[in-house]
């Protein structure tokens, strides 16, 4: 797994971000929205701003992604629930396709898994060089007790 990778799948995905959030914000302001759809909106812009989260913030990328996740997921989970007329208004309105939504929940999935797949192989080479490092120490000393 290279960086360039990951960066490839998630920069289309940035590049939206600016277009899901006036879809969002017209979203919100339209009447027919009812109050758990709005309340939807409303949930998905506060786990990305809340500093509580699922991954924490301060672990990079990693922690953004799951905030990018929330929001996208339910974001498309609204204009699923809405009327397909209204759906397809709002996505005209921003010159989006609901196929662009899910293509960038796949994205941002695929790259979490990446990072988390890359961490755990770290984590087994790391725990593997600690091992073997202290292994050799442990016998230098004994080799060094006897002597």
């Amino acid at each position: 797994m290279k960086l360039k990778d990951i960066k490839d799948d998630l920069i289309p995905v940035i590049k939206r971000l600016p277009t899901y959030g006036k879809l969002s914000f017209f979203l919100f302001k339209d009447h027919r929205l009812n109050r758990f759809q709005k309340l939807m909106l409303i949930a998905g812009l506060g786990y990305t701003i809340s500093p509580v989260d699922l991954v924490p913030g301060f672990i990079p990328v990693v922690g953004q992604l799951d905030d990018l996740y929330v929001m996208l997921t339910l974001l498309h989970k609204v204009l699923k629930s809405l009327p397909p007329n209204v759906t397809k208004e709002h996505l005209q309105e921003v010159e989006l396709r609901i196929e662009n939504i899910e293509d960038d929940i796949k994205a941002v999935k695929k790259a979490s898994g990446k990072i988390a797949v890359s961490s755990v192989k770290f984590l087994g080479r790391s725990i593997w060089f600690i091992t073997k490092t202290a292994f050799k120490i442990g016998r230098s000393m004994i080799i060094r007790n006897k002597g």
